[in-house]
């Protein structure tokens, strides 16, 4: 069976690799980008999941999202805001861009990431 793959784009360092490391643990394949910019390259990939920061150099995340939503390619990939901004006018603007989930990232365990990752790429292909 072919692994699944998940698109993390996230700017800080520490919590890159502790996110990237659980996901591949976990048996998944990740593909990394610093910025909103890498992470808009890197979508060619084809990931099955996209992890977005929000607070992001060079483009910011809500922006990544509203320009995958534009693409045929990228439309209908699930994509995940993960933050430390708990902003309502962010998490609004992010749901009405089509993002699957708003997680805040100091609530969020890597074992709870890799669980809530497994059940979205589970709900995604199971149509």
């Amino acid at each position: 069976m072919e692994k699944r793959k998940v698109l993390l784009v996230e700017d800080d360092l520490f919590i890159r690799e502790l996110y990237a490391r659980s996901l591949v643990k976990a048996g998944y394949e990740v593909v990394v980008a610093i910025d909103g910019e890498e992470g808009l390259l890197l979508v060619g990939e084809k990931p099955d999941l996209i992890l977005l920061d929000v607070a992001l150099p060079k483009i910011h995340g809500l922006e990544v999202l509203r320009r995958l939503r534009l693409q045929d390619e990228t439309k209908d990939i699930p994509v995940v805001i993960f933050s430390n901004l708990g902003n309502e006018e962010k998490i609004k603007d992010s749901f009405q861009l089509g993002v699957r989930e708003y997680w805040i990232k100091i609530d969020l365990t890597p074992k709870e990431l890799v669980s809530s990752v497994n059940r979205i790429i589970a709900s995604a292909t199971s149509f």
